[in-house]
């Protein structure tokens, strides 16, 4: 994916996501790379302190109104 935090494959392509579960079964280190990846993506977007900014800005942007 283009932030590299998984992998992507069509809607019913069996066969791509047999070869994409077979290929992160035998390279850990590229697992621990897009878990990683996922993580700093997750702590950049989602934590409490993002999380606390947006309310704020919709509240702020809500009394301005």
């Amino acid at each position: 994916t283009e932030n590299e935090i998984g992998v992507c494959v069509g809607i019913g392509d069996i066969d791509s996501l047999s070869a994409e579960i077979k290929r992160l079964y035998k390279s850990p280190e590229e697992i621990n790379r897009l878990a990683n990846n996922a993580n700093e993506y997750c702590k950049k977007h989602f934590s409490s302190d993002v999380n606390t900014r947006k309310y704020m800005d919709i509240f702020q942007k809500g009394e301005n109104q």
